[in-house]
């Protein structure tokens, strides 16, 4: 059902693996010790050998991006930490190397926290020949479209229903150049050209994720 108006098993059970696929990768071995692949809220019990280890990883990543591990290991051993391209500066309260687009810590037996700060800038992307998106660390940015929302269908099991959303402003807007983009508390703030009017003025983006209707490309 390409438009969606009948049960297909596309988007909602694929989203259903989402975070198992995620979680699955999240944590790997190698001949050094432990490689911590993507980033997120964890606990992690293992053992490298005869070497048993506990992490448990504090942090409200995507949307913000510091890292607290607590690490408990029976024995020395290499933890890795990747670090994401849009990484600008690295704040860490142990010593690391960098390898290969990781943190290296060599951490040694007994507990050890590991406090970790990614900062980064607002990015902004070409889409295409004449559009431009904008980007915080590892989150995508758009501008939420107010709708009203109408259930489409109704099922057996109460609670349970399709809906669907009608824009009740369709302005859009236009990139421009010297946009002044700014960050706070999550929100991008910046100057863009109304297509109707063709006025500049102020609008706000916030994550992908957290919108319904939305202006992404600009």
């Amino acid at each position: 059902s390409p438009t969606h108006q009948q049960a297909a098993v596309c988007c909602v059970p694929n989203a259903g693996r989402i975070a198992s696929y995620y979680v699955q990768a999240m944590w790997m071995k190698d001949a050094e010790g432990l490689v911590a692949n993507l980033l997120g809220p964890c606990q992690l019990k293992t053992n490298l050998g005869s070497n048993a280890v506990q992490i448990t990883e504090n942090t409200n990543y995507p949307y913000q991006n510091d890292f607290d591990f607590m690490v408990k290991a029976q024995k020395s051993f290499i933890l890795k930490i990747r670090k994401p391209e849009w990484v600008e500066k690295i704040t860490c309260n142990v010593a690391y190397e960098t390898e290969n687009g990781y943190l290296k810590i060599k951490l040694k037996a007994g507990e050890t926290k590991i406090k970790l700060a990614f900062e980064t800038s607002i990015q902004s992307h070409t889409f295409g020949e004449k559009e431009n998106y904008f980007s915080y660390g590892p989150l995508i940015y758009a501008h939420p479209i107010a709708g009203k929302e109408a259930t489409a269908k109704t099922f057996h099991l109460k609670g349970f229903a399709d809906l669907k959303y009608r824009p009740l402003d369709t302005t859009t807007f236009q990139f421009i150049t010297d946009h002044k983009a700014n960050f706070k508390d999550n929100v991008i703030e910046l100057l863009a050209q109304n297509n109707k009017t063709k006025a500049i003025e102020p609008i706000k983006l916030i994550p992908v994720g957290k919108t319904i209707l939305r202006q992404v490309t600009f």
